[in-house]
């Protein structure tokens, strides 16, 4: 098997947003697809390439388009969804590891400082 390349390591960028985006754990998502946690790691960090079909099934998963996972590559369209700045993302883990009544609470507020703000 060849070595991961620039895209390949983009693709797991990618995998990795996309999954927090939608708040799944790695054990989740290797569940639904039938590896490892391990390897869903091995990809977010883009040591190990992504075949196809394990992309269909990401995809599919995720509930997103295919063409999402190669957002930021030279030559494929860009898409809004990834345009996230390391705080953002940070946000977006913390978010995920709350509680629902809790994630309640945070977008009432989040809903109040909009309304204030006009």
């Amino acid at each position: 098997m060849r070595s991961a390349t620039g895209i390949d390591k983009k693709v797991g960028e990618n995998l990795l947003k996309l999954r927090l985006f939608r708040g799944m754990t790695q054990e989740t998502l290797a569940d639904a697809v039938g590896v490892t946690f391990q390897q869903i790691q091995k990809y977010e960090k883009g040591k190990n390439r992504v075949s196809v079909s394990r992309l269909w099934q990401f995809s599919h998963v995720l509930g997103i388009p295919v063409a999402e996972f190669y957002d930021g590559i030279e030559g494929a369209p860009r898409s809004d969804a990834l345009k996230l700045t390391p705080e953002q993302l940070a946000l977006l883990k913390k978010y995920n590891t709350l509680t629902e009544p809790q994630k309640k609470a945070v977008q009432d507020y989040v809903r109040f400082l909009r309304a204030r703000r006009g």
